[in-house]
């Protein structure tokens, strides 16, 4: 009989949860097994772009933001992506000791589009086509758009673009080697990876370039070059001859140093040539970007918004879900209603997570916009006068000490609002006071003992790079050390060191009285009159009310 009953337990709690899981669960889990998360994430990614950069007597930017001068002569891969929808190869030709982009080839897909410095022709799959200037021709999976008479820009099926822009003098040919050059720039998304090129690094040189190019010629990867020494006279007279260019060192950085380098290695007048051509090249790829970044965004942000909108409401069935799971817990009888409580709060962990999921997308869009106005979507190559395009950053030591001054500030401020709120004389708002007043304390202490380490930690930095004769490094840790010196002699402001000084007055006050009490109790044991009694009675409610006053600030 006992196993039976047993048996009859175990079918109706079986029964139980068959029909609560197929009615609820199952209907949870269509909802939820999309992942529209990461498809936000990645509208993000395709907006930020790389760059990597070819120009003048090829003074190359790779996708590190590296930066390099090449001298090679003949084929060379410059970019290569890995779905093999955007393959750029370039020709390095003589420049007198130096070397320049004399053609460009571009692979869209299936089709070539290619230009010759040399020739002035422009050539799809090796066949010479003409190219009028603000016509747009489709080729391959892409197209390429002439915007003037010297620049054109190729743009792939997977978001890659390439500007290109060129200078031509016949007179170059005897005088250099070369009739002109093209200088070349490379924009592709993010997440867009690549697998050969010089906008890898330089060792990607050694690889053989071949299909594109519609007359292969082999490339020489050692070349003895011996460039004019860039002295300071030479510098100074390159400097003056690119002001008159128009060129500033601010504005353009780039095309700056490419026009002073070149001017001592080619001359004056074909280094401003180059210095403008870099600035030309510059521009137009800028305009560009910003154009398609635009119209990205738009389309981005409403993909966004409408997943949102989807997230939304599946949020909305999950919680009307778990709301009929709990109504169904509440109604089965004991034995199922434990199993079927277990299940309500697996359903309102997934509304949790589907909740927060919504909020993280919302973020994104956000970020989108501000970014969209900005107009700064640009990961890595970013254009600079240094070497390798990187600022000096802060460093970690100062940073994690602006940690704790931010820390300190936030405590005070607490602390000042909580002194305000006790002019309401209630007892939690003077208990937050003084809350409020300990917590700022022991920040305060905090930070001072954090600057005091760090000052000693900066003052050893200096000693090694003063040994290291490391000048610009010293100068500038020495500014940091000056701040970090500051921040240890941390001062209070006046409002809290007038706080303070009350505290102790009414200290000092509630002691006193605490004596006299004291002084009047014994008196009163010792000649056992009212008057003495009734005087150490008043003495030690004085008292009591010092005290208490101590507590309440």
């Amino acid at each position: 009989m006992k196993s039976l009953k047993s048996l009859l337990y175990l079918a109706l709690g079986i029964t139980c949860l068959l029909a609560f899981v197929l009615v609820d669960v199952h209907a949870l889990s269509k909802v939820i097994k999309a992942k529209p998360l990461k498809v936000v994430q990645r509208q993000v990614a395709q907006l930020t772009y790389k760059k990597c950069e070819a120009l003048g007597d090829p003074h190359m930017l790779s996708f590190d933001s590296k930066r390099f001068d090449f001298m090679g002569l003949g084929d060379y891969i410059l970019a290569q992506s890995n779905d093999d929808e955007f393959i750029v190869h370039i020709r390095t030709s003589k420049w007198a000791a130096a070397s320049v982009n004399s053609n460009v080839a571009v692979k869209l897909g299936s089709k070539v589009f290619e230009y010759d410095v040399n020739a002035d022709v422009f050539y799809i799959d090796g066949v010479q086509a003409p190219l009028a200037v603000g016509e747009t021709k489709k080729i391959g999976s892409g197209s390429v758009n002439r915007v003037n008479a010297q620049t054109a820009i190729a743009t792939a099926s997977n978001g890659a673009k390439l500007t290109m822009s060129w200078y031509r003098n016949q007179a170059w040919q005897a005088q250099l080697g070369s009739v002109g050059y093209i200088s070349v720039v490379v924009d592709a998304p993010q997440p867009l990876s690549f697998t050969s090129g010089l906008c890898l690094n330089v060792n990607e040189s050694k690889k053989t370039a071949t299909g594109i190019l519609h007359n292969h010629l082999q490339r020489k990867l050692t070349r003895t070059v011996k460039l004019k020494k860039e002295t300071p006279k030479r510098k100074e007279a390159a400097k003056k001859v690119c002001k008159k260019a128009g060129l500033n060192e601010k504005k353009h950085p780039v095309a700056w140093n490419a026009c002073v380098k070149d001017t001592i290695q080619s001359g004056e007048k074909i280094g401003a040539q180059i210095g403008k051509t870099i600035k030309k090249v510059q521009s137009a790829e800028k305009k560009e970007l910003k154009k398609t970044i635009k119209k990205k965004g738009k389309k981005a942000i409403k993909k966004v918004k409408s997943i949102i909108k989807q997230e939304e409401n599946k949020t909305k069935k999950l919680k009307k879900a778990a709301k009929k799971a709990f109504k169904k817990a509440r109604k089965v009888k004991a034995k199922c209603a434990r199993k079927a409580f277990k299940k309500v709060k697996k359903m309102a962990k997934r509304v949790r997570k589907s909740e927060k999921k919504v909020r993280k997308e919302k973020r994104l869009l956000r970020k989108i916009q501000r970014k969209l106005k900005k107009g700064s979507f640009r990961k890595g190559g970013k254009s600079s006068s240094k070497k390798g395009g990187k600022k000096r950053r802060t460093p970690k030591c100062v940073r994690k000490l602006r940690r704790y001054q931010r820390k300190a500030k936030r405590a005070i401020k607490k602390a000042k609002k909580a002194f305000k709120a006790t002019k309401s004389g209630s007892k939690s708002s003077r208990r937050r006071a003084r809350k409020a007043k300990r917590a700022a304390r022991r920040a305060i202490r905090k930070l001072k003992k954090q600057a005091k380490k760090v000052y000693k930690h900066l003052k050893k930095v200096i000693k090694k790079a003063k040994k290291n004769n490391k000048s610009k490094r010293v100068k500038f840790l020495k500014k940091f050390l000056k701040r970090v010196k500051k921040i240890a002699q941390f001062k209070r402001s006046k409002s809290e060191k007038k706080i303070d000084r009350m505290a102790r007055r009414v200290f000092r006050q509630a002691r006193r009285l605490a004596r006299r009490a004291k002084k009047a109790t014994e008196k009163a044991k010792i000649f056992k009159s009212k008057k003495s009694q009734k005087k150490a009675k008043e003495a030690n409610k004085k008292a009591k009310k010092a005290f208490k006053k101590i507590k309440k600030q």
